[in-house]
């Protein structure tokens, strides 16, 4: 039987379903969600959570590098001891930038591979930053500019960003002068979104 979980990152197929992990991958997903939870993430146990937590704001010395490294491993054995070996548990700490690298060696007991998962604490420096590209056309020139695009943007849709103040469609279009008041309204939200 297969071990299935779905992507912790929130990672989609092409048709827009959730991305399903299988096994190996699975249980790392597993690992690196349940590391990085905190107590009442989990709705039917909110006593549990993952021991980096505890960790977020604390000055990473030699000791507190031991303290971490053990709180990691007796994690990991009581939640995937069934699952996985930890064979070394690297921790990094970077003074100047403010942010501490966990890297975890582990061999999986289903597939006897070894593999490795790198997490970050306090990482600040990965901020994403998303940047759109301004579409200004309106009526029938974004109804056909729709149509062109529509191919490379399957399992996109078209949404309105209260952030932005605009609709967005996918990561990639916001169309600047896009309103309800367009007479290809209608049409475009629905080519869009099909």
């Amino acid at each position: 039987m297969a071990i299935k979980d779905i992507s912790v990152w929130g990672e989609q197929n092409i048709d827009g379903t959730a991305k399903e992990l299988v096994d190996d991958e699975a249980i790392s997903n597993a690992m690196q969600l349940f590391i990085m939870s905190k107590k009442g993430d989990y709705i039917l146990d909110p006593t549990i959570g993952g021991p980096l937590n505890a960790y977020q704001f604390k000055n990473m010395d030699s000791n507190n590098i031991e303290i971490l490294r053990f709180s990691l491993q007796n994690a990991l054995y009581m939640k995937f001891g069934g699952y996985i070996t930890v064979e070394d548990i690297v921790i990094n700490p970077d003074y100047t930038n403010r942010f501490t690298e966990v890297i975890i060696n582990y061999t999986s007991l289903l597939s006897s591979e070894q593999n490795s998962a790198t997490i970050y604490i306090n990482d600040t420096s990965k901020t994403n930053i998303v940047t759109y590209t301004d579409i200004a056309y309106t009526d029938d020139n974004l109804y056909t500019f729709v149509q062109i695009k529509k191919p490379d943007m399957q399992g996109r849709k078209l949404v309105y960003n209260i952030t932005e103040l605009s609709w967005i469609w996918g990561n990639n279009f916001k169309f600047i002068n896009f309103t309800t008041d367009d007479p290809r309204f209608e049409d475009i939200l629905a080519y869009c979104n099909v």
